[in-house]
């Protein structure tokens, strides 16, 4: 009896373990192929087009010359609807190996309603490191943001906190909202609380 009951037990949590709806991978081996319905195998770009969900890096991505002139990750589920999604870099990192153009960004959102964050990893040597458009909300949290060739996150609102920023040509820029858009859980603001600036 004790014997069927800790394998049913044993069954249940390994259940929930793997049962984990709504969070999708990201790694270098399935840019090529499509990482998730909606990304576009014909572009480098990783295209988040759902509306929720989690995304967790797998690997280091690393972008060369050859993908300049647009993101490595774009999140964008229409400029009403917008985005609820979280991307974890899991400790991982994701990287320009060149110089970037300014139309290569690590991360653009888009969508006035958007509210993303992004946490626990690297963006290195991007034009902007996480660039929030049309009033899009991020939180970014436990970051590393280095060598950025201008911003290393531009938005309207959102929160910052706990991130580390080294070497980039500016921090956090601090961008006016589309007109007429409000935002009720931010407004149009961007909160700081606990990182550290080392940038030239």
């Amino acid at each position: 009896m004790k014997k069927s009951l800790i394998s049913v037990i044993l069954t249940v949590v390994a259940f929930s373990v793997t049962a984990n709806p709504g969070q999708y991978q990201i790694n270098q081996a399935c840019i090529d192929v499509g990482c998730f319905s909606g990304d576009n195998p014909a572009t480098k770009t990783i295209e988040i087009t759902k509306s929720a969900g989690t995304f967790v890096l797998t690997s280091n991505i690393a972008f060369t010359d050859a993908e300049n002139g647009a993101p490595a990750i774009l999140v964008s589920n229409g400029e009403v609807q917008g985005s609820k999604i979280t991307i974890d870099l899991n400790g991982f990192q994701i990287h320009h190996l060149g110089i970037a153009d300014s139309d290569t960004d690590a991360i653009q959102i888009e969508g006035r309603n958007s509210v993303v964050t992004v946490r626990n990893g690297k963006i290195i040597a991007f034009y902007d490191g996480i660039q929030a458009l049309e009033g899009a909300s991020i939180v970014a949290e436990n970051m590393v943001f280095r060598i950025q060739r201008d911003d290393a996150i531009q938005a309207t609102r959102g929160i910052i906190r706990n991130n580390y920023f080294n070497a980039n040509a500016y921090g956090i820029f601090a961008i006016s909202g589309p007109a007429g858009v409000g935002n009720e859980q931010l407004g149009e603001r961007i909160y700081l609380d606990s990182n550290l600036f080392t940038d030239g």
